[in-house]
């Protein structure tokens, strides 16, 4: 799953926001269910705590050059809207998982990673005092010291995880984990992604 955070209780913004079309009002179990059925949906949701939700399995991403092209004209597109917003992508199967925090309109620490592949597909800005806080030290295929024969056996670094991108989710924006047990209700909207 992938997800746009945005920091508003207008959807409707978000909707012109986003390369959509075709919305339609939906209800959370609808609108989870049918983006995780169909890559070319996507749900945005109704607010929660202040935040809308945009979530789709085929929102783009960093995980290829073409993707990433795309991804980063969307997140420029989004911030002529909404300067400051994040991003969150995770897929345990490949091991990819991905976060970005966009302020001021501009990407000030992005992050992404594909363990099928043991690569580190986009790695820009300061890690952020959440991420140190958290001991996020990661391989990095692309480090000169990693031609050294024991540097994946080193204690001290390791590859991220799901749980990683659920953490830092966490603290920038709300845990998304305890969505099914909060009480908010509201109609969100299902829509196909241009």
């Amino acid at each position: 799953m992938a997800w746009f955070a945005i920091p508003t209780v207008d959807p409707e913004k978000v909707l012109r926001a986003f390369p959509i079309s075709e919305a339609t009002p939906a209800n959370w179990t609808t609108g989870v269910q049918a983006v995780y059925g169909d890559s070319n949906r996507v749900f945005v949701t109704p607010p929660v705590d202040g935040w809308t939700f945009v979530l789709g399995i085929g929102l783009p991403s960093l995980d290829t050059e073409e993707q990433t092209k795309d991804f980063l004209a969307l997140i420029e597109s989004v911030s002529d809207s909404f300067p400051d917003f994040y991003y969150f992508g995770t897929h345990r199967i490949v091991e990819f998982h991905s976060w970005v925090k966009v302020a001021g309109g501009s990407i000030q620490r992005a992050y992404a990673y594909l363990g099928e592949r043991g690569e580190t597909l986009y790695d820009e800005g300061t890690p952020t005092a959440e991420e140190i806080d958290f001991g996020f030290q990661f391989f990095d295929e692309r480090a000169p010291e990693s031609e050294a024969s024991d540097y994946f056996d080193r204690e001290n670094l390791r590859s991220p995880d799901e749980e990683d991108v659920m953490r830092i989710s966490a603290a920038w924006t709300i845990d998304t984990q305890t969505l099914d047990q909060r009480t908010e209700k509201g109609t969100g909207h299902l829509a196909r992604i241009n």
